[in-house]
């Protein structure tokens, strides 16, 4: 199935197209977070994270100005900078 049918499926609330979603992308995304903080540690709580934000903010994603991956990698690195900024505060 397409990504985009699989998000439609997790906007109308379709708990299984979620799991979809983050075990399509987790690897990805832990990859990215990892790449950014340097930390194995930090790296998995960011994508943790990323995916509690996914959660909540799924419904916000139209994808009218990018793809669900990018909007999902952009998710994860205004993850990762909150995090560097919490870090050195």
């Amino acid at each position: 199935m397409d990504t985009e049918s699989i998000v439609a499926r997790a906007q109308a609330g379709d708990r299984s197209a979620l799991v979809e979603l983050i075990e399509a992308h987790q690897t990805q995304i832990y990859s990215l977070c990892l790449a950014i903080m340097r930390d194995p540690s930090d790296a998995a709580d960011m994508t943790q994270e990323t995916f509690v934000r996914l959660l909540r903010s799924v419904a916000s994603f139209r994808g009218e100005r990018a793809t669900f991956r990018t909007w999902l990698h952009r998710l994860a690195l205004n993850v990762c900078l909150d995090g560097l900024r919490r870090c050195h505060a």
